[in-house]
């Protein structure tokens, strides 16, 4: 297991709960919670519609949802928009092991945005790890994000919560974490010990 912790700040709506609605142009999908002209409302609803290699660009907000965001169309890009610094928070409804973006699909890069795993109930009873990010393909890239989670740092109540995570799979490998800021997570970046490939960590 490789652990890194690095401490930052965050900033702090719109729902990321359902499709929403937009057009995509030129392999781009616009996320806008003010509902801009052929914009997404939200950030799972352009997911939804993305197509192998689309870009889906999210623009200022808070962008919510209690079942997290799952990424499983290959070699997507979820990334802020120029200039703007979105956050996806994830509050899941029970004590529950949903990370805030699971990574299903290979040639997935996230990066640009701050990405809030807020606790759910009493974690400690939970058996499963809860983290910021869970990575389960291969050719993968966590880049730029600041991945924030709400245990105190005086506080162990949490001892199963984890920033970023690349998860055990003989198939998984190339996967780089790169320049993300990772406060208030229980572990900051864990690699599972049967993980075979090749990953960066800087």
């Amino acid at each position: 297991i490789i652990s890194l912790l690095r401490i930052n700040e965050v900033e702090v709506s719109s729902s990321d709960s359902d499709d929403g609605s937009g057009d995509e142009s030129d392999g781009v999908l616009t996320v806008d919670a003010d509902g801009g002209a052929d914009s997404y409302e939200t950030v799972s609803g352009a997911l939804q519609n993305a197509e192998d290699g689309d870009t889906v660009r999210v623009e200022n907000g808070t962008y919510t949802n209690a079942a997290g965001l799952t990424i499983t169309t290959a070699n997507v890009t979820l990334t802020a928009a120029e200039g703007a610094s979105p956050t996806f928070s994830t509050s899941p409804d029970s004590a529950s092991g949903t990370a805030a973006i699971d990574i299903q699909a290979d040639g997935v890069t996230v990066s640009g945005l701050t990405v809030e795993r807020v606790a759910a109930g009493d974690r400690a009873t939970d058996s499963r790890h809860a983290q910021g990010i869970i990575v389960r393909s291969s050719n993968v890239t966590v880049e730029n994000n600041d991945v924030v989670g709400d245990l105190s740092a005086t506080s162990n109540e949490f001892d199963l919560f984890d920033a970023i995570t690349v998860i055990d799979a003989s198939t998984v490998e190339n996967v780089d974490v790169v320049n993300n800021d990772i406060p208030g997570f229980d572990t900051g970046i864990v690699v599972t010990t049967s993980y075979v490939g090749d990953v960066c960590v800087v």
